[in-house]
């Protein structure tokens, strides 16, 4: 058995996990400490955010709080980063890598919210490493691409359902695993979305499968990716037929792409491919960046993301 597609995977949860969350060192209160009433657990399906009380100009302070999303017979667990509480206001739907956990998106958070942009980041169910907090669902085994989409889009109805949220504008962004994962969400329903933001995108999760195992027989029922995380035979079966540039081709909306040269898990000709096949999509390379962006690297793809959303808003 081949050992390309663990060794690749493995290592792409490593970075995300231990280089992504280290974008840059957390400025704002976490909803723990910021003041703000942490959900009951007998409120745990609430999908509604409370607001902050009206201030004298008509506004509120920015908000952090915990929000609980349907999916199914699971419930989603995410932090909701509010901008304005007392007006709508465009929402970016935040999606993290493979391992990870809503925390390693929380820095972007962070500056969209400084910048008049409400944002959501949360817990893909069992898609995090054994030992990393996910409130979502801890058994990876069950997780694939597929079933974050799906996830994803559980996430955008409820969305669609909040106070403070402009549903016209919203967008929705992923890192690596994260990436591929809202760009099948994307596609799947596009009228949904305001605009798609990608960075460093896995697009060769797929291909990666097919070429580790000859047919789908060979994959195993489960197994552990280097020690990182265990996966289920559903984590190659969904991407098996799974053919992104078509869904890419198809696809008619403004998308975003961040990616550096020196990628060493998801080479950066899948952007540029990306970017050929797309019908409207801006791509920049940031040079001498890895997977996973931190000090300058980071700046620039916050300064691309920020220019993107004030273009179309």
């Amino acid at each position: 058995m081949k050992k390309i597609i663990p060794i690749l995977i493995a290592a792409t949860a490593l970075l995300v996990l231990f280089g992504c969350a280290a974008k840059k060192e957390s400025s704002k209160a976490s909803p723990e400490s910021s003041g703000e009433t942490k959900a009951e657990e007998t409120k745990a399906e609430d999908k509604t955010v409370e607001t902050t009380a009206e201030t004298t100009s008509g506004s509120s302070e920015p908000t952090v709080r915990e929000v609980y999303c349907d999916n199914g017979d699971e419930k989603i667990y995410g932090v909701a980063y509010i901008a304005d509480a007392n007006k709508k206001t465009p929402l970016v739907i935040l999606s993290h890598g493979l391992g990870a956990n809503h925390l390693s998106c929380v820095s972007y958070a962070e500056r969209l919210i400084e910048n008049g942009y409400s944002a959501y980041v949360f817990d893909f169910p069992n898609g995090s490493s054994a030992g990393l907090e996910n409130k979502s669902g801890s058994d990876s085994k069950k997780m694939s691409v597929m079933t974050e989409a799906e996830a994803l889009k559980s996430v955008i109805a409820a969305a669609k359902g909040w106070e403070f949220v402009d549903t016209d504008k919203i967008f929705l962004f992923g890192e690596s695993q994260g990436g591929i994962v809202s760009t099948v969400a994307a596609c799947d329903a596009p009228d949904d979305i305001a605009g798609l933001m990608l960075l460093y995108p896995a697009f060769n999760i797929p291909g990666e499968v097919r070429e580790a195992y000859k047919s789908l027989d060979d994959v195993p029922e489960e197994y552990n990716l280097l020690g990182s995380i265990d996966v289920g035979k559903i984590y190659a079966a969904d991407v098996w037929d799974l053919d992104i540039y078509k869904k890419l081709a198809d696809y008619d909306g403004d998308v975003l792409i961040v990616h550096g040269d020196s990628d060493s898990i998801v080479d950066v000709s899948y952007s540029e491919k990306a970017e050929s096949t797309l019908k409207n999509c801006e791509l920049h390379i940031i040079e001498g960046a890895d997977h996973g962006f931190n000090g300058e690297s980071y700046e620039q793809a916050v300064g691309y993301i920020l220019s993107y959303l004030k273009e179309r808003n």
